[in-house]
């Protein structure tokens, strides 16, 4: 890699950083952000604690999607090393923003423990992304079905409404479209096939897309990890109820929470900065005012200390079972194979 690739993205880095940190120090002059809260609701065992314990099951079953999927592309690794290789994943999403992807990681020790199946291992992680994603809608639209006409279903929130609605419906075309349309008469596969040759762009998206139609025949692994991602989606829920009682705003509902915690944990998606700072910080203090709580912001913090210990144990996985290459060799090793 040459010195100005590698500058553009430690400038990058910097810029993004800079922002967040402007973000974040702007929501604690204006008390939207709160470390004494955050510290006080921390301590109250009597929601955080069930909320950490359904936080480390949303782990575990994070991990069994994986290997669902990873089974699905005949790539047979026991649920020890998916955990580890999803562990690692998470500590370099962490710790080297920017500069290399947990998923590149994922992907370069899949490709060493299954010579030859790098493109499928690469498709395993990118659908796992994509079931993870579809089913932040599937699980607010259910909330919203649940909810029927309440008082605080507001203007606002009706608006939100809408946009579920949407979302849950490309959703569920994306699927029907996935699973029961062959690839050659696919229109989105047949449009990026045909824009290949405009650009790295084009290829990249139409590689992206021709791997994720790698699941066309793999209906039972797309069911069950599209299952499991609702099931995830729903714990994490609840996690961000209970903080939200933590913090003392315990007159609001939960179906309204459930309705827009989806939703923020999509921004946190975003790849901006490590474990969603600033963007997740940002979004939840949004959809949180819908709702007339201005403690969104500090219940994505209390969300974040869970990830950031993740990250931390994932960093331990990594020193524990490398060898003895060191990390710069090896990080110029995925960079360039």
């Amino acid at each position: 890699m040459t010195k100005k690739p590698k500058l553009r993205k430690w400038l990058s880095l910097a810029i993004r950083s800079l922002l967040v940190v402007g973000l974040l120090t702007f929501l604690a002059q204006r008390g939207l952000l709160s470390l004494e809260g955050t510290k006080t609701a921390f301590f109250r065992w009597q929601y955080t604690l069930p909320a950490y314990g359904a936080l480390a099951l949303t782990a575990f079953l994070g991990i069994v999607r994986w290997r669902v999927l990873l089974n699905a592309q005949g790539i047979r690794l026991s649920l020890r090393r998916v955990s580890e290789l999803a562990m690692v994943g998470i500590f370099f999403n962490i710790a080297l923003p920017g500069a290399i992807s947990g998923d590149v990681i994922k992907a370069f020790y899949v490709a060493k423990d299954a010579p030859g199946k790098r493109a499928y291992s690469l498709s395993s992680i990118l659908f796992d992304r994509v079931v993870g994603v579809s089913a932040l809608a599937l699980v607010s639209f259910s909330a919203i079905l649940l909810s029927g006409h309440q008082p605080w279903m507001g203007t606002l929130m009706n608006s939100l409404r809408s946009i579920v609605l949407l979302a849950s419906v490309a959703v569920l075309a994306f699927y029907v479209l996935l699973l029961t349309v062959k690839e050659s008469r696919d229109p989105i596969f047949r449009y990026l096939d045909s824009k290949q040759k405009n650009g790295k762009l084009q290829q990249s998206l139409f590689r992206i897309y021709h791997g994720i139609r790698s699941y066309h025949d793999e209906r039972s692994a797309v069911f069950l990890s599209l299952s499991i991602s609702f099931l995830i989606h729903l714990l994490v829920t609840f996690t961000c109820i209970e903080f939200t009682y933590a913090l003392g705003d315990t007159q609001l509902h939960p179906l309204a929470l459930a309705i827009i915690v989806p939703l923020g944990l999509f921004f946190t998606a975003l790849p901006v900065m490590p474990a969603g700072v600033g963007t997740g910080h940002a979004a939840f203090l949004a959809l949180y005012s819908l709702l007339g709580s201005q403690r969104g912001a500090d219940v994505f913090n209390l969300y974040l200390i869970f990830q950031i210990a993740i990250g931390v144990v994932g960093g331990f996985v990594y020193l524990r079972f490398k060898g003895n290459q060191s990390t710069e060799q090896f990080l110029e090793e995925v960079q360039y194979s």
